[in-house]
């Protein structure tokens, strides 16, 4: 079914509005309606309006971005309580989720925030080898793969600006 001009744009207009009460509920510390707002009303409303490749919708991700982050922050140094709903990770990673629904009008500062928002500290935890060996899953995870000696350890130092979090080596097999 196909939606009349006026339809998106009281769909867009919705979709402004919930993103705005989300980002209200996240500065006030209620993680559990933010997450539902995002995940029960929002994220409906960025396929409906996907479907209609409106590339000049603009939503206001930095403001949900930060507003989740900060009840992120909140949440983790026990100032608020975690969210009454399954979630083990960041709550930014719903407003990611949502975002991915949506059509894409996103800059790089919207991508510089939800960077900061989710990376933290980095640590190394452990080199896994078999299932039986990965570590628990409460934190983000990100798995590089590919032929060996090809530069995946560089390529972890670059990203993450470090300089030896990935151990590097010449001979293959070694890192």
């Amino acid at each position: 079914e196909t939606e009349e001009p006026k339809d998106v744009l009281r769909i867009q207009c919705r979709a402004q509005s919930l993103a705005s009460i989300a980002s209200y509920y996240f500065l006030n510390g209620n993680a559990t309606e933010a997450i539902q707002t995002c995940d029960v009303l929002l994220r409906p409303l960025g396929a409906i309006l996907r479907l209609h490749n409106n590339e000049m919708f603009k939503m206001p991700w930095l403001k949900l971005i930060q507003s989740a982050n900060q009840c992120e922050v909140q949440i983790r140094t026990g100032k608020k309580q975690q969210p009454c709903v399954d979630t083990t990770t960041n709550v930014v990673y719903t407003v990611l989720d949502v975002m991915n629904t949506f059509p894409s009008d996103n800059d790089d500062l919207i991508y510089e925030a939800l960077s900061n928002a989710l990376v933290r500290r980095v640590e190394f935890v452990t080199g896994a080898v078999s299932m039986n060996d990965l570590p628990p899953n409460d934190r983000g995870e990100v798995a590089f793969i590919g032929r060996s000696n090809v530069g995946k350890s560089s390529l972890v130092n670059m990203v993450l600006n470090r300089k030896s979090l990935a151990y590097i080596s010449k001979r293959p097999g070694k890192t």
